[in-house]
């Protein structure tokens, strides 16, 4: 269930920065990116849920149905940063 998720978790995550502006100064080596707050929430909802699941799973006994579901979210959310670092990449390849 996780890698399942983390590959359609890279689509999502492509899918959601492929019509930002980016700016690359070779010269430099830096990546400029236009501000926005999708990677904060990305991460606190990444630190929410896991918290959520251990928690959980240290109160009370879990369902295997929990474990996958966790396991799911977890490759979704992953796959959401991997995505957007290899749209990044390919970006800077390409320019």
């Amino acid at each position: 269930s996780w890698l399942a998720a983390c590959i359609a978790g890279c689509g999502l995550g492509w899918l959601s920065v492929r019509k930002w502006k980016i700016r690359y100064d070779r010269g430099k080596g830096t990546l400029h990116l236009p501000g926005s707050p999708s990677t904060l929430i990305l991460a606190l909802l990444f630190f929410a849920i896991k918290y959520f699941f251990g928690y959980y799973s240290a109160t009370h006994t879990v369902p295997f149905a929990l474990t996958i579901a966790q396991a799911a979210v977890s490759g979704l959310l992953a796959g959401m940063f991997i995505g957007r670092l290899v749209f990044f990449w390919k970006r800077y390849e390409e320019l």
